[in-house]
């Protein structure tokens, strides 16, 4: 199982550590993936002709869960593009010899910092926003690549059950994914003051909490699904999302690892939470 949890690892960076080390240091190359090489959903032919007899909507739910989906990974991969335009437009400034390329091209990249990432200090100084921004945010290509992975074949899982509506859906990847910022502000809040106060300007991003919520409701609705992990070894995604709970919990206090594992388990406890709340009724409603 450790061995397991290793090559499991997903994670949201830590980058951004402070905005006022943005000149001296390049960002920390931290990226987590899933890994998933694909899922292999159980039938639902059986579940679909249960549902569609009762006139529920099917296709059209699919279609517009579709456009959820891809919309947010455009919106990743926009912001993405975006950030690291930004960190060459500042390394390029720095080359030259005139002193207004750099300070505006530093002005530039700290803002896009400030108001995407986040910590303690943002949120306390009134930037609640990044509490949202941050989750749609990365710097490294192989975080991102990891989390879009993970959360499209997850994410699909959903699309395709005929009663997850689009709002459902939605209602679970923003829910999962401000609640996986509010686990992770919730610890740091919790360390400053083990620490005797301070401000703490150490700061998150990533789609992780997200991915964590509709892989958790992914597990409860369809425990039994294989994914295969870097597309070679088949496990059933209720072991999966398990080993991500237990791998999240054990490190949860470490002060070594960049990885936020608070934001991880907010995530997940917010997809169990909808689950048990809203889908589960739904699921075995007229069965």
């Amino acid at each position: 199982m450790s061995f397991l949890l290793r090559q499991l690892r997903i994670g949201r960076s830590s980058a951004f550590r402070s905005t006022r080390t943005l000149k001296s240091r390049p960002m920390p190359s931290n990226f987590f993936s899933l890994g998933l090489g694909q899922v292999h959903h159980l039938p639902l032919s059986h579940l679909e002709r249960r549902l569609y007899s009762s006139g529920l909507p099917g296709k059209s739910n699919y279609e517009m869960n579709q456009k959820i989906i891809y919309g947010l990974l455009g919106l990743n991969g926009a912001i993405f593009l975006y950030g690291n335009y930004l960190k060459i437009q500042l390394q390029q400034a720095f080359k030259q010899d005139s002193f207004g390329p750099r300070r505006a091209a530093a002005e530039a990249y700290q803002k896009f910092a400030t108001n995407f990432s986040c910590s303690l200090a943002s949120v306390k100084a009134g930037k609640w926003w990044t509490m949202i921004t941050s989750t749609v945010t990365h710097v490294e290509p192989f975080h991102l690549l990891g989390n879009l992975v993970s959360f499209y074949f997850l994410a699909e899982m959903l699309a395709m059950t005929p009663f997850i509506s689009p709002g459902m859906l939605g209602t679970i990847i923003v829910g999962s994914a401000v609640t996986g910022s509010v686990g992770y502000l919730v610890q740091r809040q919790q360390r400053v003051k083990a620490q005797g106060g301070g401000i703490d300007n150490r700061s998150c991003m990533g789609f992780s909490g997200a991915v964590m919520g509709v892989g958790t409701v992914a597990a409860l609705l369809f425990p039994k699904s294989q994914v295969q992990i870097w597309g070679i070894i088949p496990v059933p995604l209720w072991l999966l999302m398990t080993g991500y709970f237990l791998y999240d919990g054990y490190y949860l206090n470490s002060q070594d690892s960049r990885t936020g594992h608070a934001g991880h388990l907010g995530g997940l406890a917010f997809g169990a939470a909808y689950y048990f709340a809203k889908i589960r009724g739904l699921r075995y409603g007229g069965f």
